[in-house]
Formats: structure tokens, sequence, C-alpha cells
């Protein structure tokens, strides 16, 4: 992971941009195990951390793990009205 998107995972996992956050917000409202998010990840890190996240939420993810890839990265940057992406894919 680039040294950026590495100071940004904190608020990745805390803003309704990324489609897992607005999944864990429908299993808030919902009961238990209500909520499965599917996806594909790397054997990496950031696929733990993205686990973890969804575990606290108790958000039930299948993952599809492709051993030796890395997961996909994204930083949103929100100023005002303007949005900016930086991907790693």
């Amino acid at each position: 992971m680039q040294p950026v998107a590495q100071q940004c995972v904190f608020l990745f996992f805390r803003t309704p941009i990324d489609d897992s956050d607005s999944f864990r917000c429908s299993q808030y409202i919902l009961p238990p195990n209500s909520v499965v998010y599917t996806g594909c990840v790397g054997d990496d890190e950031l696929a733990e951390q993205l686990k973890a996240a969804n575990a606290r939420e108790g958000l039930k993810d299948l993952y599809l793990v492709k051993p030796g890839e890395k997961t996909g990265a994204c930083v949103v940057v929100i100023t005002g009205h303007d949005r900016y992406v930086f991907e790693s894919v």
C-alpha cells in the first residue's frame, strides 16, 4: 500500500463513501446476520482490516481471496463541492 493510503486507512473505514460502509450502516439497523457483503480481496493486511471492520459491526462478509494479490484501495478527499478519488486496484 502506498504511504498516503496507509495514512488514510482510518478515514477509509469511517466515511460513508465505501460500499461496505453502507452495508455496515444497513446491518446496524437490521436484525443480526441480515446483511452479507461479497467481493474479492487479496491475501494481505488490508483485507484483514476490512474483515475486522465488518466483524466489529456484525456484517457478514463472503470474500473471494486471491492468494498473492493485493486488495484494491481507494482514498476519497472531499473539499466543499469537490471530490477527488485516488485508487490503487
